[in-house]
């Protein structure tokens, strides 16, 4: 944890420092330094002097995933801001967005085996155009109904852009228009073609390593199940609650428009892997304060658990951020294992057992009597 800056950097030139539009580009830059002086080392490669840096956004749009794996060119399409008014305005009507992920017979050849097998998704369509249903595929769909059919010179301009001929596949989905969670139904598609194709052979991975940076995740998300037991319907933090919000977000966020509101959230990705995350955090006092009762409506003793770092603040804190990285996980990777299990020190068995230190393990009576702990038989 360090001073960094809290807002975009100015002083610096280049497609990804302009992509870059949050806080901490300090962390950015000694974490980039670190990574590319271990790959030097130890993969004796040499990465680019920056990585490239994505949105959630545009993650989650086009990659289905908030930790995308680039090295295979699939992307998913919005085929919502391709349709007619009539039929764009039916759709945000309900708060949804159809998207696909088009398997194009011409240059998708690496994945054609994976499609073709038995592969499915709830709330998701798989759409093969044919010269019987090349200017009426939507027609039939699953996952949408319109109230007036397309038109046919409507279809012939959709299938111009999505460049599909008869043989290719479609798979189509909607999903809500407001992106949340970590994952859509067509990026979990796109992830499993990639690992059926690998299975079959007909896909390798590059050697060459992709790393990211995923930016300007939702502050806020009623979309995670590990925290709703909590949350009980209020809002929860997507990263943690002293995360700051974009400067830009800060009038909608006490405007009470919460689900508008971009967090100064910063995750590492390599592969489709994360392998490290962090933020900018709060240093106001009045805006963390704010943040707690206001927005994740805390009670009284919720709050009290966090009063020590609301007196902090308010004594005079600098902005500050840091990154955590995933060391099993980035030792996973050098040493081209899939389990992290294989390169911990101390692995846990699927129990959740210790065999090196024999955890856990009955503790004797006066060695819990040393912290004040006693047991209680229950009737």
């Amino acid at each position: 944890m360090a001073y960094v800056s809290w807002g975009p950097v100015r002083h610096i030139s280049g497609s990804q420092a302009v992509k870059w539009q949050i806080g901490g580009h300090e962390v950015r830059a000694v974490v980039e330094s670190l990574i590319r002086n271990i790959w030097q080392q130890v993969e004796n490669v040499a990465l680019p002097s920056s990585f490239d840096v994505m949105t959630y956004a545009e993650a989650m749009s086009s990659y289905g995933s908030d930790k995308p794996d680039t090295r295979f060119p699939l992307k998913i399409v919005n085929v919502s801001s391709l349709l007619p008014d009539q039929h764009r305005a039916q759709l945000e009507g309900s708060g949804v967005t159809l998207e696909a992920l088009v398997i194009h017979q011409s240059d998708c050849q690496l994945f054609l085996s994976a499609n073709d097998g038995n592969l499915e998704e709830p709330g998701v369509d798989r759409i093969t155009i044919t010269t019987d249903n090349e200017f009426n595929w939507l027609d039939n769909c699953r996952v949408t109904r319109f109230d007036i059919p397309l038109a046919a010179e409507k279809y012939a301009a959709i299938n111009r852009t999505l460049a599909v001929n008869p043989g290719d596949c479609i798979w189509i989905s909607q999903r809500r228009s407001i992106i949340e969670g970590g994952s859509t139904a067509l990026g979990r598609i796109r992830i499993r073609l990639a690992e059926i194709a690998e299975k079959l052979g007909d896909y390798t991975p590059p050697t060459t390593p992709h790393f990211l940076w995923v930016t300007e995740f939702p502050l806020f998300t009623k979309a995670d199940p590990d925290k709703n037991f909590l949350a009980h319907g209020r809002w929860s933090s997507t990263h943690h609650p002293f995360t700051a919000p974009m400067w830009q977000d800060i009038e909608a966020m006490y405007a009470g428009r919460v689900s508008q509101v971009r967090g100064q959230h910063y995750d590492l990705v390599l592969n489709g892997v994360e392998i490290g995350g962090g933020s900018v955090r709060v240093h106001d006092a009045a805006m963390q304060d704010y943040i707690f009762t206001q927005v994740l409506q805390l009670t009284d003793s919720e709050k009290a658990t966090f009063e020590h770092l609301l007196h902090a603040l308010r004594c005079g804190a600098p902005p500050h951020g840091g990154i955590a990285i995933g060391f099993d996980r980035l030792m996973s990777i050098l040493c081209k294992t899939a389990s992290i299990r294989d390169v911990i020190a101390f692995p846990k068995t699927g129990a959740g057992t210790d065999p090196l230190f024999k955890s856990p393990a009955t503790v004797a009576a006066n060695v819990l009597h040393q912290y004040g702990i006693q047991f209680v038989h229950r009737p």
